[in-house]
């Protein structure tokens, strides 16, 4: 081509006369793209001044104006922007036939070579790039013949020749004439493995499909553009190479042809498009296990360069892993699991997330649904199976439906009070291709409540003759910490926390009382909260766990911000109830109080709570452990050894409790326990997944041995994937929560002491470090090596030889209160019977 001089690859549109040519609105620039993007970028721009020249009658000046020299020099047209071609540019046209633009698709993505009705009445497209394999779209409407060659120009270039005719017709492929059902385009050097075709015969022509066979492991491909001529429309999109599939356009949405039906842009799998909805809505890691029913989406998560796929050893541990990533991060945790036998072996975690207010998503494989053949493999209803156990259920059984389901369904998820939601997936759009019109980004926001104003001139009224007020918080404040501080020193009013919300409020501050504040609660909070008359709780359903099975009751003035209303009122009598996100309530609340009332010396609630600490704190450290590692010398020590905002992850047991009361939590989103649904097996699956997501902090997890026992073999996930995980196993041999609950009013335990398990042994066949701590001598060097091993992404198991004979008060205040809530008879007679067996032997 004439003017082109060394630039080899390039594009130019030469316009046909004719009265509806397209015009060029403006060019403007876009987000930075790789340096490999310049020459088609060059190849759009050129286009571009190509239009604009031509409808003045010259097209070859555009090229000859185009490229002038370096720099490059603008052409002085008030519509046209030129910023250079290391740039992203984006083309508008202004007439009715449609719009397109070069632009990136998505973060990080490479760039997306977009040509949307650019020409209407074109003569030919000379298209010098060099490409990979070379697709065209099947889906024509009337209106345009093309003929496309594959024309092979050596090793460097491969040239593709697209005619546009001025007839009604459908595609014809260029091929020799002894091919029947074949089409091979032509092989060339970069691209040795590119080749196949599906031909079809329609009016004496051929309909073709060229597709990538397969493409080796060496191949280079990088861009391969795809043509597809629809009504005088081009498109060429973007082909990853590595990741054997063609990325789709959001075209369907905006582009409409003369009859006013949208395109049908492309032909894909749901597996596809469920994974580009998981990468849009920022998802970084899918925990499960691929089966019959999944692995074309696992294929897909292969591929993805965002999203990690992790191989879990059993569905259970992958639920307590999405829990924690939810917890720990700003993403959401998803599961990826086969069907039926995936789902109830996940239902633990799924469980513990529903009920603790964790965002989840559940995606799982479905049975086929093109079959008419019944008792499929794992045949089951699974939405039945989870209703009571998520927020939602989705079942995608249309292509078009699979995005919009996967956005929906997080939007549920993260909406209101947060929790998991379950999404099916049939086998047969995993695996057969579809039509969707677009693959839409996402652009979704939680929904929060609104609030009424009046309330919270309510709650400032309360406070204000309040003589000791308190507060009382949880994981649902997690995210208002600073605003918290602010009401409690103004207000001079201790704050107590619940289990889940350990670190809401800082363990260091000096009017942190503790966890709970009924007679569960340790002697700081238990006095603090002892003549409390207003309290102001946040983020906290007043559940059985943080109450002491509800032996904690807060007084008659109490002001309850929830952002789930159901939980406003539901076990107390709530004097203002503000039903909205804790982000939006208490900083409006904050503000308020301190505006409005008078701030109080906080000295003599900070001293008295010292004390208790002090006096708690100093009978466990009396308490003769007997050679074996006294609890609050354990804690004390790791809190001396870890970073500030080290995060903490807990089981079910009686280690929990121990952690709650002797070890401080000092910053929110650092402590993760189960909680409501109280599940043990937690501890060691959430500390890995803790630790995958934020490799650079410190994560440790402290379980007892009983709960080891239930998900232990996630230690091998840990190896597999080099994450520094660390399990402090608390290890007495028995179930000990339940073993102290039996023997105070029974004298005798049932079904608590627990198998023997060599820890050493266990280390060795798993591959994780192994440390052992005996007795309070042993801590400093113990959890000095331990923490050195992590930090090398090594994971490590911690044999400690814990004792559990002092009880804890969350213990002691929670059998006592259930032991006050029965009737007299009945507590006559379970009283009766221990003080028997005490005094005659329990046999």
């Amino acid at each position: 081509m004439p003017g082109l001089g060394q630039h080899q690859r390039v594009l130019v549109i030469e316009m046909g006369d004719g009265p509806e040519r397209p015009r060029v609105g403006n060019i403007e620039r876009a987000p930075d793209l790789a340096a490999e993007a310049d020459e088609r970028i060059l190849a759009l721009v050129l286009a571009a001044f190509a239009q604009e020249f031509a409808t003045r009658g010259d097209p070859q000046r555009a090229v000859n104006a185009a490229l002038p020299g370096e720099p490059w020099q603008r052409p002085q047209h008030p519509r046209l922007d030129i910023e250079g071609i290391n740039r992203a540019v984006r083309v508008d046209t202004v007439n009715e036939l449609g719009l397109g633009y070069l632009q990136d698709m998505r973060p990080g993505a490479k760039p997306v070579l977009r040509y949307d009705q650019l020409f209407h009445r074109a003569a030919a497209i000379d298209a010098r790039l060099q490409m990979g394999p070379v697709i065209v779209n099947e889906h024509f409407r009337s209106g345009q013949v093309a003929s496309v060659t594959a024309v092979d120009q050596g090793s460097e270039t491969v040239a593709l020749q697209v005619v546009l005719h001025q007839t009604v017709g459908v595609l014809a492929v260029d091929r020799p004439q002894d091919t029947e059902q074949e089409l091979v385009v032509s092989e060339c050097v970069d691209f040795p493995n590119v080749g196949v075709a599906q031909v079809g015969q329609q009016r004496d022509a051929a309909i073709a499909q060229v597709e990538l066979a397969e493409i080796g492991p060496d191949a280079k491909v990088q861009v391969a553009p795809v043509l597809a001529l629809l009504a005088g429309r081009a498109t060429c999109y973007e082909q990853d190479a590595e990741e054997k599939r063609q990325w789709p356009e959001d075209v369907g949405e905006w582009l409409q042809i003369a009859s006013g039906k949208k395109f049908k842009t492309m032909k894909t799998t749901a597996a596809t498009l469920v994974r580009h909805a998981l990468e849009q809505i920022g998802v970084r890691y899918t925990f499960g296990i691929p089966g019959v029913h999944n692995i074309e989406l696992y294929d897909e998560l292969a591929g993805s360069k965002q999203i990690r796929p992790v191989l879990v050893t059993h569905e259970g541990g992958g639920a307590f892993m999405a829990d924690a990533i939810s917890r720990a991060t700003d993403t959401i945790g998803t599961l990826v699991i086969v069907p039926a036998a995936g789902i109830t072996h996940a239902m633990s975690g799924i469980g513990e997330a529903f009920l603790d207010g964790v965002p989840m998503l559940i995606i799982s494989g479905g049975v086929r649904t093109d079959m008419t053949q019944s008792f499929q493999l794992h045949d089951v209803d699974q939405q039945a199976l989870l209703k009571t156990l998520t927020k939602a259920q989705y079942k995608i059984e249309r292509y078009e439906d699979a995005i919009p389901a996967v956005y929906e369904a997080y939007r549920t998820a993260i909406s209101g009070e947060p929790g998991p939601v379950f999404i099916e997936l049939p086998a047969n759009l995993q695996l057969l291709t579809g039509e969707v019109e677009s693959m839409p980004a996402a652009d979704i926001k939680p929904e929060r409540p609104e609030f009424d104003a009046d309330l919270v001139d309510a709650a400032v009224a309360l406070l204000a003759d309040a003589e000791k007020p308190g507060l009382f918080v949880g994981w649902g404040a997690r995210y208002v910490t600073d605003d918290l501080i602010r009401i409690a020193e103004h207000l001079g009013a201790p704050v107590a926390t619940t289990l889940q919300g350990l670190g809401t409020f800082p363990g260091d501050h000096p009017l942190h009382a503790g966890m709970s504040f009924g007679p569960s609660a340790v002697p700081a909070s238990a006095n603090a909260f002892k003549d409390c008359d207003v309290m102001l709780a946040v983020g906290t359903r007043f559940a059985e766990i943080c109450t002491g099975s509800y032996g904690a009751v807060p007084p008659e003035k109490l002001i309850h911000i929830d952002i789930n209303a159901g939980a406003i009122g539901a076990n107390h009598t709530t004097a203002v109830g503000i039903c909205a996100d804790s982000r939006d309530a208490v900083p409006t609340l904050a503000d308020a109080i301190v505006a409005r009332l008078p701030a109080r010396d906080a000295t003599a609630a900070e001293q008295a709570i010292a004390r208790d600490k002090s006096a708690y704190r100093d009978e466990w450290l009396a308490h003769d452990s007997k050679g074996r590692v006294n609890p609050c010398r354990f804690f004390e020590e790791l809190r001396a050894q870890l970073d500030d905002n080290a995060i903490v992850v807990t089981d079910d047991g009686n280690h929990t409790f121990l952690t709650a009361e002797l070890m401080r939590i000092n910053k929110g989103g650092t402590y993760l326990s189960p909680t409501d649904f109280n599940c043990m097996g937690y501890c060691v699956p959430a500390t890995i997944a803790a630790k995958m997501a934020l490799p650079e902090r410190q994560v440790v997890g402290i379980v007892g041995d009983g709960a080891f026992l239930m998900t232990g073999l996630e230690s091998v996930t840990a190896v597999a994937n080099g994450i520094g995980a660390v399990w402090f196993v608390f290890n007495d041999g028995e179930l000990a929560q339940i073993a102290q609950a039996q023997a105070m009013p029974y004298q005798r335990t049932a079904c608590t002491d627990i198998g023997k398990l060599r820890y050493d042994a266990f280390a060795a066949a798993t591959g994780v470090e192994y440390v052992e701590i005996r007795s309070d001598a042993d801590l400093q060097d113990g959890i000095a090596r331990t923490l050195a091993a992590a930090a090398g992404n090594k994971p490590v198991l911690v044999n400690v030889h814990i004792d559990y004979s002092k009880k804890t008060q969350f213990t002691i205040g929670t059998v006592q209160t259930n032991l006050k809530r029965l009737d007299t008879k009945n507590k006559l007679r379970i009283v009766g019977r221990a003080i028997k067996r005490k005094l005659f032997g329990a046999g």
